[in-house]
């Protein structure tokens, strides 16, 4: 059946799209191309989806906090594995 589907000589219905998502836990979006980015993580997935609701100053804002908070983890990752080579 999913071979008729990669085929495109058929369509699966939303209930199956559902079921082939959940199988390969990806949010159905993914599988019709709606969305190009994979988000796994499930409360990071609802956790975007809050952040796509605000207003963009706010968004901006948050992202901003995010990027500092990634720039001092990737920096200490970074100065870990140089203490240890």
């Amino acid at each position: 059946m999913i071979s008729r589907y990669e085929r495109d000589e058929m369509t699966p219905s939303v209930e199956m799209a559902k079921k082939i998502a959940d199988a390969l836990d990806v949010p159905p979006d993914y599988l019709i191309g709606s969305s190009s980015v994979l988000v796994k993580d499930k409360k990071m997935a609802y956790r975007l989806e809050l952040l796509d609701k605000l207003e963009q100053k706010e968004r901006e804002r948050i992202l901003h906090v995010i990027d500092a908070l990634l720039r001092d983890a990737q920096l200490s990752h970074t100065q870990q594995k140089l203490a240890h080579s």
